[in-house]
């Protein structure tokens, strides 16, 4: 599930069962279905204040069973989405505001929309220090096959 965290330092947020912690960074972040489903609960307030955003995609009933966690909205079912559920222009802006590293290169390897993913390239050469350099020579290759 896509998380946005929207405070300007992590949160580390106990699983209920007891066994480990979800962390949230500021900005967006990529968190297993199964962990936050085990954490949602110890952050509801938050969710409900707005410091915790989640993001949904619609699913089909017959599709409930596939999912750790979802909500049901009248009679529609939501499931967590994913990068690819978010459609332009508003994921070029999901990515911009992600500053965790591991996230992004989750979504550099499952993405498949070419801006997008020059998105990403770009987010990475910003933030990921060490291989600025090499992300910044494959966003530059990529945008000369645009």
């Amino acid at each position: 599930m896509i998380i946005h965290w929207n405070k300007d330092h992590i949160k580390v947020v106990p699983k209920a069962d007891g066994m480990g912690s979800v962390i949230l960074y500021p900005g967006y972040t990529e968190i297993e279905d199964a962990n936050w489903a085990k954490a949602r609960g110890r952050v509801m307030d938050r969710i409900e204040q707005g410091d915790i955003t989640e993001e949904w995609s619609k699913i089909a009933p017959e599709q409930k069973a596939d999912f750790a966690i979802i909500k049901e909205e009248g009679k529609q079912y939501l499931a967590p989405a994913k990068l690819t559920d978010i459609n332009r222009p508003r994921v070029k802006l999901v990515v911009e505001d992600t500053f965790h590293i591991g996230t992004l290169n989750k979504w550099l390897e499952n993405e498949t929309r070419q801006d997008v993913r020059l998105s990403i390239m770009k987010q990475l050469a910003i933030f990921d220090k060490n291989n600025a350099e090499e992300h910044k020579m494959a966003y530059a290759s990529a945008m000369d096959k645009v």
